[in-house]
């Protein structure tokens, strides 16, 4: 059961990967009450690999709805290090003010939420890498990326509305595989809304292709 201030639905939800220890329904109830009493949404994260059978039935059955399907997608770090970089991109092993409050502009992130989320960045374990790119001495597109046992996690990119459709996006990712290959990783992940048409289309051309999909149950009365 994960709770952060409510900032991010998976900082702020339960990761159902075992069975409980008791009756199903008390359990639900029991992750309703922990999470009332935090002023929080009670929140499910599922996949098919959630435990225990039938954990999604059931919460619909107890009034969850359904929300934010996301693509878990891969890609071989060989086959993204093909694509072109059009811009120059700035990457660091910690975020300055500089960074955050960029990325705090670009995506649209209020006060409380950018303390939270510099909270979950500050924690992330692995070799991490902080991508900017900037346009006339301003950074109109951000990225985060994190290596660990061999694998190349990419997080967090946005880019400026004024600035999209200007590759800013494939070159932050270009630059973060460059990196991960030197960091020894063979194969990139990232997550993204399956309502999200744009990032989707980007990473079906850099390769990445869907490994499975999950979605959250959450209890809003």
């Amino acid at each position: 059961m994960r709770a952060d201030v409510g900032v991010t639905r998976r900082a702020n939800s339960v990761l159902a990967l075992g069975n409980p220890s008791i009756d199903l329904g008390e359990a639900i109830q029991f992750v309703i009450d922990f999470y009332r009493a935090k002023d929080l949404i009670p929140r499910f994260q599922l996949s098919d690999a959630s435990c225990p059978s039938g954990l999604d039935d059931a919460l619909a059955d107890a009034s969850f709805q359904y929300e934010m399907k996301t693509f878990v997608q891969t890609s071989s770090l060989s086959q993204l290090a093909s694509a072109h970089s059009m811009h120059d991109v700035a990457l660091s092993p910690q975020f300055t003010e500089e960074w955050l409050s960029a990325f705090a502009r670009i995506g649209s992130i209020d006060d409380r939420s950018l303390q939270a989320r510099k909270g979950i960045l500050g924690r992330i374990l692995g070799r991490t890498r902080f991508a900017s790119v900037r346009m006339d001495g301003t950074i109109v597109g951000v990225c985060v990326g994190v290596v660990d046992n061999g694998w190349l996690g990419i997080f967090g990119l946005v880019t400026d509305t004024e600035h999209r459709r200007k590759g800013i996006a494939n070159s932050l990712n270009r630059e973060l595989v460059s990196w991960g290959i030197e960091s020894g990783a063979t194969r990139a992940y990232l997550q993204v809304e399956s309502q999200n048409e744009a990032a989707l289309a980007l990473y079906n051309r850099l390769g990445f292709r869907t490994e499975y999909e999950y979605h959250y149950r959450q209890l809003l009365e």
